[in-house]
């Protein structure tokens, strides 16, 4: 795929970083994610780092750079009710 493909099937990316390794044109381009799921009494987030690694304008590797996960008690999350008296 070229970097116009990949602009077609995923949109921009969230950073671009270039080089040159031996003579070639290498850009990383970096799209982030964040998925939320419910572990038992707690809340999991996921930070996701996915990679789209291009030389000379043509995907060579693809894939997730890093992940963080972030947990969450039920008691860390703050909820203000207030009632009309």
């Amino acid at each position: 795929m070229t970097q116009a493909d990949v602009l077609r099937s995923v949109g921009k990316p969230f950073s671009k970083r270039a080089e040159q390794q031996n003579g070639a044109a290498v850009e990383t381009w970096i799209y982030k994610e964040t998925t939320w799921d419910q572990g038992g009494w707690s809340w999991n987030r996921t930070v996701s780092d996915s990679e789209v690694v291009f030389r000379n304008d043509r995907v060579v590797s693809f894939g997730v750079a890093k992940e963080r996960h972030i947990h969450r008690a039920p008691g860390d999350i703050n909820v203000n009710v207030s009632r009309d008296e």
